[in-house]
C-alpha cells in the first residue's frame, strides 16, 4: 500500500511539474525552431500561449490548467509580420493605390 501511495504522489508531483507545458514547449521549439510572435492568456487556473510562426504558416497553443497540457495547432496562408509601420509612408501607398483604382475604374462613382 505505501509503495501504491508513494507511486501516486510522484506521479502527482510529476503532473504538477509539467503543468505549464514546459516539455511540450521544449519539443516544438526543438523542432520547428523559436516562434516569431508568442501571445498569452490567462484567467484563473486556465492559461494558454500560442506559438506564431507567420513565414510558415502556422500556430502552435499550448492550454493548461486542472487539466494538464493540451496541444493544438491552426494552419493558414503563410505571411510576414510587419514589425513597424510608418504612417507617413502607409498614406502615401494608399493614395497610390488610390489613384491606380480610379485609372482601371471604368464607371467611377
Amino acid at each position: 500500500m505505501k509503495k501504491i501511495l508513494i507511486f501516486i504522489l510522484v506521479a502527482f508531483v510529476f503532473q504538477a511539474c509539467n503543468v505549464n507545458c514546459d516539455s511540450s514547449k521544449s519539443d516544438r521549439r526543438k523542432s520547428s525552431g523559436a516562434p516569431e510572435e508568442v501571445t498569452s492568456y490567462s484567467s484563473g487556473n486556465y492559461s494558454t500561449e500560442t506559438w506564431w510562426y507567420w513565414s510558415k504558416g502556422i500556430s502552435y497553443t499550448f492550454t493548461w490548467g486542472t487539466d494538464g497540457c493540451k496541444t493544438s495547432s491552426y494552419s493558414f496562408s503563410p505571411m510576414h509580420k510587419i514589425e513597424h509601420i510608418d504612417i507617413d509612408s502607409l498614406t502615401q501607398i494608399m493614395k497610390l493605390q488610390s489613384v491606380e483604382f480610379e485609372k482601371d475604374c471604368i464607371t467611377c462613382p
